[in-house]
């Protein structure tokens, strides 16, 4: 990787706020989103059930966005009481079916920095960015290329060149990515939609 890209994935990285740094208002707002994240439930049992869990992604994206777009300082918050999570991280690790992708995508565009935002006390420290839950998640990484397409300074920062992350594909083994070509994960896309039906 050059010094050139290096130089710019480190400018365009923000640093998180911790969330006891926020005032009283704030910081409620935002451990009542963790929480909603966290208590949302998607059993899928059967038509009815699957049908009132689209419904309840749908109400949570859109509050969500509300809350992020009001308060957009919510989006580069971790938690000082649970292992530095973020929003992001929260619902990239909780929020387990496609139908999460659009409140996903919508926290990656608020602040793309979160991707590459270490938790604390994690299974696997170096690895344990979004942009790592997400490449090596059976649903998630389907992301990955419309990540690579809009936010390939991410793919560029130095943690993801000397760990690459693990495309993960459910049919085949997981695939180390050279992310020096980093648009080459374009290319995966239709790949991916074909072998996930998505």
């Amino acid at each position: 990787m050059s010094t050139t890209t290096s130089t710019t994935s480190s400018n365009l990285l923000e640093e998180p706020i911790m969330d006891n740094e926020l005032d009283r208002h704030l910081y409620k707002k935002f451990d009542e989103l963790i929480d909603t994240v966290n208590d949302t439930t998607f059993l899928w049992t059967d038509e009815m059930a699957e049908a009132d869990d689209i419904a309840a992604y749908e109400r949570l994206h859109e509050r969500i966005q509300v809350e992020v777009n009001t308060n957009p300082i919510i989006s580069r918050t971790i938690s000082s009481a649970f292992l530095h999570w973020s929003l992001l991280t929260t619902a990239c690790e909780k929020l387990q079916h496609i139908e999460s992708h659009p409140i996903i995508r919508f926290l990656i565009e608020k602040d793309p920095s979160a991707l590459l935002w270490k938790c604390k006390f994690y299974q696997d420290m170096e690895n344990s960015s979004p942009i790592y839950i997400i490449s090596r998640h059976h649903i998630h990484c389907v992301l990955m290329p419309w990540i690579a397409k809009h936010f390939p300074w991410v793919l560029d920062h130095p943690d993801c060149q000397e760990r690459p992350p693990i495309f993960f594909s459910s049919i085949t083994m997981p695939i180390i990515v050279d992310y020096n070509l980093t648009t080459m994960m374009i290319l995966f896309v239709n790949f991916l939609s074909i072998i996930l039906k998505v």
